[in-house]
């Protein structure tokens, strides 16, 4: 059954651009956008989107609620009705292929990774990477890399759209909070939260700090599609970016709680949503 939406409120309390130039940063100034409302039947709190590389196919989760899926750009959405995606789960992330067909979502409360193949239509639960606090899900263009966190666990992925998975155990507790991937899935990066941004440059097989920036509370992080262009945002510092592959770093002198971040295929733009301290 496909539902109107006409009254959802997504809430963004700052929305900043932030432009790479060269090697500084320039700032736009903080402003408020207009969003159409896109839901009113279905209610709940909102905790997790994306969508295919043109905006027509769109995957959202309620928190403690369903996955929904929309295939024409949010004019109607249609619930999923799928045993263990349907049934009031708490969805911590949603990652999706550019042109929508493949989409992981992770739970973060003790619970699955699920993925599809067919637009959102029917899930499937990867019961053999345990019951986890998923913290993020992330993959390359087209799906077939698939990298996710979960608090004070390992790194886990996959090169082969999820069928079957590998490991990487730090030796250190990391309560992971974020996971970004490159265009080709052979570059991953990640956040933890009080210790060290983390990149893979062999498709999440090895692992090595990013010393540069610091040791952080780090809440999000966001790549370009060729891996050079790195953002990372903290918890209640700055957003720290990077335009070398995480060799040198910049902080954008903005305090805030960088909640999320998205950018750009080439980097030149990165949208980040925060609560200012």
């Amino acid at each position: 059954m496909a539902h109107k939406f006409m009254n959802m409120h997504l809430i963004f309390l700052c929305t900043l651009l932030v432009f790479f130039v060269s090697t500084r940063i320039e700032k736009v100034t903080c402003e408020w956008f207009d969003f159409t409302e896109v839901s009113g039947e279905i209610k709940g709190s909102w905790s997790a989107l994306s969508c295919s590389a043109d905006g027509s196919k769109m995957v959202a989760a309620i928190d403690y609620g369903s996955l929904y899926t929309s295939s024409n750009s949010g004019e109607t959405w249609v619930v999923v009705d799928n045993t263990g995606v349907s049934d009031g789960r708490r969805w911590s992330a949603l990652t999706s292929s550019a042109n929508g067909r493949f989409i992981f979502a992770a739970m973060g409360d003790m619970g699955y990774i699920y993925s599809s193949s067919d637009y959102g239509i029917s899930f499937l639960a990867h019961e053999d990477l345990g019951s986890q606090m998923w913290s993020a899900v992330a993959c390359s263009i087209d799906c077939s890399h698939v990298v996710a966190t979960f608090v004070g666990g390992n790194i886990t992925f996959s090169s082969d759209y999820g069928v079957t998975w590998a490991y990487y155990q730090p030796t250190l507790y990391s309560p992971w909070t974020s996971v970004a991937s490159n265009s080709d899935g052979t570059r991953y990066f990640a956040g933890t939260f009080g210790g060290e941004l983390m990149i893979s440059y062999d498709a999440g097989n090895s692992w090595s700090a990013m010393v540069a920036a610091g040791s952080r509370e780090w809440c999000s992080v966001s790549s370009s599609y060729d891996g050079l262009k790195l953002i990372a945002g903290t918890c209640s510092e700055y957003l720290y970016m990077s335009i070398d592959g995480g060799v040198t770093w910049t902080n954008n002198g903005v305090r805030g709680h960088w909640r999320s971040l998205s950018t750009s295929a080439d980097g030149s733009v990165v949208v980040a949503a925060a609560d200012y301290n």
